[in-house]
């Protein structure tokens, strides 16, 4: 082959190893890129789902959450009941107490619920991908009604994603079944039972995406319901004009199961026209 060949072949190689380098910058640019747009989409998801939540905690009601985007997967902590991750890419740390189950989709319910013992202590916020179905046994006929207008509830518990129950009949459906009694919630599928307080706390244990969200959000729950108490009862005992030893000793005894005699106390405060303390 003469030099001339040998030149032309040189140059072949070179333009074809140098596309190749060329091609392959382009297309590592390019998929850097859209990995960033993507990221970008889901921390525009998380704020707007974030806000969501904290409008939530101010008032109990139900909100929307249906952008005009592909289904995103919502994804719960496994060791953080406060943070939640959009698309695995993106992590929110949400101020409040949440319970909710991963889905993927682009249509999402949110649901507040305030705790009153007897002081008002924090919202409960519920978020369900609307198309997860609930089965509750019709002995549960008062706790389903309040969520027909915005959740799937069905008729037959094979169908449904969470299955409310009574009695533990040994995990026998496809869904996760939750046992409520009158003071405990059962995760059946993971053999975890832990006290409720409230229809609230039965909620949580419905919406919960597992014992481990339950528990943490619970023990946050009970840590608020002590910091409120402390803060009455410093109140009760600043205040003046009447006679409010009676409401102080409530105070001091109030468990979380026993809120009558100081809701009664508050009561009589206000006919004898003193300030109430709460």
């Amino acid at each position: 082959m003469d030099k001339r060949g040998q030149g032309a072949q040189f140059s072949w190689v070179f333009a074809v190893f140098a596309g190749m380098i060329i091609f392959m910058f382009f297309m590592g640019f390019g998929v850097k890129y859209m990995d960033l747009q993507e990221t970008k989409e889901s921390a525009a998801i998380a704020r707007n789902f974030n806000n969501l939540v904290t409008s939530a905690k101010s008032s109990e009601q139900y909100l929307s959450y249906s952008p005009n985007i592909p289904p995103f997967k919502l994804f719960f902590d496994l060791d953080d009941c406060s943070t939640f991750w959009i698309n695995d890419d993106v992590s929110l740390r949400v101020f409040g107490i949440v319970f909710g189950s991963n889905a993927l989709s682009s249509d999402y319910v949110i649901w507040s619920k305030s705790w009153y013992a007897p002081f008002r202590v924090d919202n409960f916020v519920y978020v369900s991908d609307v198309s997860r179905k609930y089965y509750f046994d019709p002995s549960f006929a008062s706790l389903s009604s309040l969520m027909e207008e915005k959740f799937l509830i069905v008729s037959n518990p094979s169908d449904a994603d969470v299955v409310v129950l009574p009695i533990d009949v040994g995990n026998i459906y496809p869904g996760s079944e939750i046992v409520v009694s009158s003071s405990s919630v059962k995760f059946v599928e993971e053999g975890s039972e832990f006290s409720h307080h409230s229809d609230e706390f039965i909620y949580a244990a419905i919406f919960s995406n597992d014992a481990f969200q339950y528990k943490c959000n619970y023990d946050k729950l009970i840590e608020r319901f002590e910091f409120m108490k402390s803060s009455y009862l410093y109140k009760a005992q600043n205040l003046g004009g009447c006679n409010y030893s009676p409401i102080i000793s409530a105070l001091g005894s109030l468990s979380v199961d026993d809120s009558s005699a100081l809701e009664s106390e508050n009561l009589a405060l206000s006919n004898f026209e003193c300030e109430v303390v709460f």
